[in-house]
């Protein structure tokens, strides 16, 4: 037998949305916590893939838009003299 602990939660759904997560486990044949639960975990692995998938200028555009946030800014004539700046 498996222990598996789990954390209990209280939601507020809209009547729409919990006669839906009624109707979608009753057609997965399975409980409405069950299928949250379900549906949690794909997005979990949703968001694993898309981690994978960033490559080295997806990284680089984050981080630029990391240091944008901040409102770090280097030098204005960096593009033009890097050299200057990256060989000091």
């Amino acid at each position: 037998m498996y222990n598996i602990f789990m954390e209990r939660t209280q939601i507020y759904l809209k009547k729409e949305q919990g006669d839906f997560l009624k109707e979608q486990a009753y057609k997965n044949k399975t409980s409405v916590s069950k299928f949250i639960r379900h549906i949690v975990d794909l997005k979990m692995q949703e968001e694993v893939i898309l981690k994978r998938k960033k490559g080295g200028a997806d990284y680089l555009m984050d981080l630029v838009n990391e240091v944008e946030r901040e409102d770090i800014y280097g030098p204005k004539d960096l593009a033009k003299n890097h050299d200057k700046y990256t060989w000091k």
